[in-house]
């Protein structure tokens, strides 16, 4: 099993997703299926980070695909390793906009605050727990699915 995260930057002038993006998300969902890969997307502030599971051949071709994509820019892979078992076994491609703040419980934003004023100068565990936690925030989740 191998596990690729990376951030990207939303590239478009007007500083607002595409609003095909759900569309794009249940397509990838899809085709993630057939593929063996699982997943998240988060989108927050113009910003994109991603979180791929499966076959390392098999992501790299689709990170190949990612990085010819228009929409996004400044790709930067930031976690690129081989993992003992997938963290989003359900999840083909879950798709969370972190946009509105105020679905997050304050222990969440906390965790956010602590990232932020590190500039995102996280090492690879540390990041992992923050995506878990945002993740395993039940106030976060129930916000999306309302």
């Amino acid at each position: 099993m191998h596990t690729i995260i990376y951030i990207s930057d939303l590239n478009t002038s007007s500083g607002q997703p595409d609003p095909k993006l759900t569309s794009i998300c249940q397509t990838s969902a899809k085709n993630n299926k057939v593929k063996g890969i699982t997943g998240v997307l988060l989108f927050h502030n113009n910003h994109f980070l991603q979180v791929l599971e499966g076959d390392e051949d098999i992501l790299n071709d689709t990170l190949k695909k990612i990085s010819s994509d228009t929409r996004h820019k400044n790709i930067d892979i930031i976690f690129n390793e081989l993992t003992e078992k997938r963290s989003y076994p359900n999840w083909q491609m879950q798709l969370f906009d972190c946009s509105d703040l105020s679905k997050f419980s304050s222990d969440t934003l906390k965790k956010i605050k602590k990232v932020y004023s590190h500039n995102f100068q996280l090492n690879a565990k540390e990041f992992l727990f923050l995506l878990e936690s945002v993740l395993n925030d039940e106030e976060f989740l129930t916000a999306l699915n309302s």
